[in-house]
């Protein structure tokens, strides 16, 4: 998945502006409640589950950081 890909995502969740990679999931809008809604939402497009271990703020921080450990997962899934 690429930023082009996420970002067709998060225009469903009302995000119309413009982010980049160092962008924040608060900056976006998100809360707990919506970051958990969209991580569900993931995994259900993908077809993945997120250990719980992945589960953290750091890996949900920025649009990078969740690109990267959601590639990973997508990866795996290719494996």
């Amino acid at each position: 998945m690429d930023i082009e890909q996420l970002t067709i995502m998060l225009r469903d969740y009302g995000v119309e502006r413009y982010f980049d990679l160092d962008t924040t999931l608060v900056a976006l809008g998100f809360d707990s409640l919506s970051t958990l809604e969209l991580v569900v939402a993931l995994e259900d497009h993908f077809q993945i589950a997120f250990d719980d271990e992945d589960l953290t703020g750091d890996h949900f921080q920025s649009i990078g950081s969740l690109l990267a450990i959601l590639n990973k997962h997508v990866l795996q899934k290719a494996h």
